[in-house]
């Protein structure tokens, strides 16, 4: 039988102590989220009091994606060259990345392709943002894009028959998406228990709501629809060009309505689309950075 977002939301909370824990450092970076004040020396501090975590932003930062001709050894240095948001989401990321990482083998779903898909879909999101739409802030989308399917892993881990069904009953049908198998066999999509964990890890909401929404076919008067077209336009994109999460699921085109929103014309989303081609082997080398840790 189906649940709806209050059942499912009694399921995990009943199950609270299984959830997993953020790294204590990840809710005082959320917060200088909201500070329009760009602190290197406080984000770095407040980095370097999870020496785990200081070392993986580290590895990320030294990747082959990057291509710095000497090794960065410090925090401090890190955020020079990176910028100070981009090392803000990718601690975030990665503490995030590093709670939910539970390898598990399951020939219908691959933790590892959800990734690689998030990873793919996070590198459009900034693309779109600062080169097609000419964008300096909105910093978080690259976190709210790598986030955009965690729960999928909370089907995996608290639902895993039902989310079992969900996939093979789209695959089967291969008339439409994912996230309509899942309001139809489990009552809610991955991105509305995504979201619903990421409440629970107090995220800000213009973080959670475009995870909540990213599959829906309407929206709250509260929702940013811009964030919600941008990160809608890269899922698609990415699916399109198999940096796609679970193979052989179909998932929806891009929605003309979105384009339309954000102004973006034909010529925007070929170039897009030459982006993803081109760009292969560095998104790799930053997912293989990002994930192997």
């Amino acid at each position: 039988m189906a649940l709806d977002l209050i059942g499912l939301k009694k399921i995990l909370y009943s199950r609270v102590n299984e959830l997993p824990t953020l790294p204590v450092v990840i809710p005082k970076i959320l917060l200088m989220m909201e500070d329009n004040r760009n602190d290197i020396k406080k984000l770095s501090t407040v980095i370097a009091y999870d020496p785990a975590l200081v070392s993986k932003v580290l590895k990320v930062a030294n990747s082959s994606y990057y291509g710095f001709p000497r090794k960065i050894s410090e925090i401090e240095r890190a955020v020079a060259l990176l910028g100070f948001n981009m090392v803000k989401s990718l601690a975030i990321s990665l503490g995030v990345l590093n709670t939910c990482a539970e390898p598990r083998s399951k020939a219908f779903f691959s933790e590892t392709g959800l990734w690689f898909h998030s990873v793919a879909v996070a590198t459009l999101t900034r693309e779109i943002n600062h080169t097609v739409l000419s964008s300096s802030k909105k910093d978080y989308l690259f976190v709210t894009a790598l986030l955009h399917d965690i729960g999928k892993l909370i089907f995996d881990v608290y639902f895993s028959d039902l989310f079992e069904r969900a996939i093979i009953d789209v695959e089967n049908s291969g008339t439409y998406s994912l996230a309509a198998s899942e309001k139809k066999i489990i009552g809610v999509d991955h991105g509305e228990v995504g979201a619903l964990l990421l409440s629970r890890w107090n995220f800000p909401e213009e973080i959670t709501t475009p995870v909540m929404y990213h599959h829906a076919d309407s929206f709250p008067d509260e929702a940013n629809r811009h964030d919600l077209a941008i990160i809608r336009i890269a899922d698609a994109l990415c699916q399109e060009f198999f940096f796609n999460s679970i193979d052989d699921v179909p998932e929806p085109a891009i929605v003309a309505e979105d384009l339309e929103l954000l102004n973006m014309k034909s010529r925007d989303v070929q170039y897009l689309k030459n982006y993803l081609h081109d760009n292969k082997q560095p998104i790799n080398s930053f997912f293989q950075s990002f994930y192997n840790l």
